[in-house]
């Protein structure tokens, strides 16, 4: 499953309810900035073998124990790049 540059996407199912996705082996998830999680309810991806969806510093593709909390990673880590880089600028503003 690949979702790519979609930047008013916030959650792939918005429903409460128990997701199985049995098949499911891979997800790649490109430029969706609003993204917060793949689903409200409980997911279930036996078969996930690949991720891409955040980095650490080596740029290594990081797992962090199932997809909604690896997306919410990916999310928290976006914004707070965001927040730093608005505070830079405004600190380089107040500089001029």
């Amino acid at each position: 499953m690949m979702t790519n540059h979609l930047p008013s996407l916030a959650s792939f199912s918005l429903a409460h309810h128990s997701l199985e996705f049995s098949v499911l082996q891979m997800v790649i998830v490109t430029d969706c900035p609003k993204m917060k999680n793949f689903s409200q309810g409980e997911l279930s991806t036996p078969r996930l073998e690949h991720m891409h969806l955040t980095r650490d510093e080596d740029g290594e593709l990081q797992w962090e124990g199932d997809l909604n909390t690896t997306i919410k990673h990916m999310f928290d880590q976006m914004n707070m790049q965001n927040s730093q880089a608005i505070e830079v600028t405004d600190q380089l503003l107040q500089l001029e």
